[in-house]
């Protein structure tokens, strides 16, 4: 995140405050596929955060996330658990494949909270992909 990134970050939390948590992209509200239960709980956890802490929080990790430039060094097996309808990320699936040399891909009905949309799924093949190397004590 770039310095005029966060003075316009730091800006609009000063005039919307909790409107920006509230009509932030991943906002749980705005997912189609989450089961209901979970999805009313994470939205009313939303209430939770706190507007300094989460203006905070996106200018500190936002910016040293990113190790796009590090994939290639990635010397494990690696899973990329994916939601078809996840669009927003389909680029940086793409960036994954081309550049780490064992990764393996697998993909779920979801979107980008696929381990709550898909969940069964997605703890299957996490176990699945751990049990593949041997380790019998995670599976019980």
């Amino acid at each position: 995140m770039t310095v005029k990134m966060q003075e316009s970050l730091s800006e609009r939390l000063n005039s919307e405050g909790r409107r920006i948590i509230d009509h932030f992209p991943v906002h749980p509200a705005k997912s189609r596929r989450m089961p209901p239960g979970i999805k009313a709980a994470m939205v009313a956890d939303v209430d939770l955060i706190g507007v300094i802490g989460f203006g905070n929080t996106l200018m500190t990790t936002v910016p040293q996330s990113s190790v796009r430039n590090m994939l290639d060094k990635t010397r494990v097996p690696t899973l990329m658990i994916v939601g078809r309808y996840d669009k927003a990320f389909a680029r940086l699936q793409e960036v994954a494949e081309e550049c780490i040399p064992d990764l393996k891909v697998q993909e779920f009905e979801g979107g980008h909270a696929v381990n709550i949309d898909a969940a069964e799924g997605f703890n299957a093949a996490v176990r699945d992909f751990i049990l593949g190397f041997g380790c019998p004590e995670f599976g019980k």
